[in-house]
């Protein structure tokens, strides 16, 4: 499910939300914002509760970085930000899979 990109001073954040679990209500959360400039922001995280989006944008304000990676509830999720200087576009690469920690 999309949702509509926000703008704010020169940058777009947007937000993907992914039902993974539909039964155990976990879902897959993407984030990022693209810049004026070659820096944006990306930040994923694995969720067992209703998404808010507000709190999703923060979290990608504060701890956003070029790459992030999570590993919550049996899944490893990630997500990177690799701008194209040349052509002044951006591609957003992201992953998820089922993940069982080592004992």
């Amino acid at each position: 499910m999309a949702e509509p990109s926000i703008q704010k001073h020169g940058e777009v954040t947007a937000a993907l939300v992914f039902n993974i679990e539909h039964d155990d209500g976990i879902s897959w959360v993407l984030v990022w914002n693209t810049p004026i400039g070659p820096i944006g922001k990306v930040f994923t995280d694995i969720v067992k509760q209703s998404v808010d989006l507000d709190h999703i944008r923060n979290e990608n304000d504060a701890l956003g970085k070029s790459d992030s990676e999570v590993v919550k509830f049996g899944y490893k999720a990630g997500i990177k930000y690799d701008p194209n200087l040349v052509s002044s576009s951006v591609t957003i690469y992201a992953y998820i899979e089922k993940f069982i920690l080592p004992n």
